[in-house]
């Protein structure tokens, strides 16, 4: 149960390090395009690694076999890139979690007032039990 708070704030970090965005085939010629998120015709979605564009046919590698797709199969084309304006949102808004969590603890009336243990605790023990708080086995 307690990783399900740790899973969701990873989550929303990656989503928020990221964005998709369409990509036309005459781009794919011109930039190092990593992966691309390809829709086809009969709405299934595949992942091309290394994706390249050759003639009128993608050619890449899908779960790490080489295959090629003539462009007329597809209906979109997307890839992933950084969101900087998302991820700075999301860094100034941990940051100031993280302050106002740390003036929350810092700042609490009902915490404190007691002294700090000084001396041996073996003392302290003793102190205890000479002074009849010691458990009921001893009375």
């Amino acid at each position: 149960m307690k990783t399900l708070p740790a899973l969701t704030v990873l989550a929303c970090a990656l989503s928020g390090c990221h964005s998709m965005k369409p990509v036309k085939p005459d781009e794919l010629s011109g930039k190092s395009i990593h992966r691309l998120w390809i829709t086809t015709a009969h709405d299934s979605t595949i992942v091309l690694a290394d994706p390249q564009l050759r003639g009128d046919t993608l050619a890449g590698f899908v779960n790490g076999v080489y295959e090629e797709m003539p462009l007329s199969e597809t209906r979109s084309l997307r890839a992933r890139e950084p969101a900087v304006a998302r991820t700075a949102l999301l860094a100034g808004a941990l940051t100031g979690a993280a302050i106002a969590g740390l003036a929350y603890f810092e700042n609490r009336s009902y915490v404190g007032g007691g002294e700090a243990c000084q001396g041996d605790i073996t003392q302290q023990q003793a102190s205890l039990h000479c002074n009849g708080l010691g458990d009921a086995r001893s009375r």
